[in-house]
């Protein structure tokens, strides 16, 4: 499960970001003081816990500790970077990184995309090894034009 640890010095104003439910790619919910965890989002898992200390002249040291497994079979390798960046580098409020849908996904919503899009590569390879060869069927079996698209089609 990717890990993001991010520690950094920060004034009253982050902290108090810091510390709230995040919702700028997916709904957080506060389980316990500094522990948050995803209540809507494309997550098998998701848990983020913050602490706090005291650092020199009134600021804090903040420490994230972010855990997470996407939902997203077969290109789940393909997203952990992204979302690892997304998450240590959070976007600003009404921003989405590029590659992210324009609407937020749920946990079923994006299994079921990553699905439906491991099938499209599936039949689109198949179509165009299909289309590749025609010209041997033709010439190995005495196929015509008519015959090979009656193929194709059916």
């Amino acid at each position: 499960m990717p890990t993001v640890t991010t520690t950094s010095e920060v004034d009253d104003e982050e902290l108090a970001r810091a510390l709230a439910p995040r919702t700028e790619l997916f709904d957080e919910q506060e389980v316990t003081p500094g522990t948050f965890e995803a209540a809507d989002g494309p997550f098998e898992q998701y848990r983020r816990e913050v602490t706090v200390a005291p650092a020199a002249g009134g600021r804090h040291q903040l420490t994230q500790v972010t855990e997470f497994r996407l939902a997203i079979p077969v290109w789940r390798p393909l997203f952990n970077p992204l979302v690892k960046r997304a998450v240590k580098h959070p976007p600003p409020p009404g921003h989405t990184p590029w590659w992210m849908p324009p609407d937020r996904m749920d946990r079923r919503a994006t299994e079921m995309l990553a699905i439906l899009c491991a099938f499209a590569v599936i039949a689109g390879y198949l179509g165009v090894l299909l289309s590749q060869t025609n010209t041997f069927f033709k010439e190995d079996f005495g196929a015509s034009n008519s015959a090979i698209s009656w193929v194709l089609t059916g």
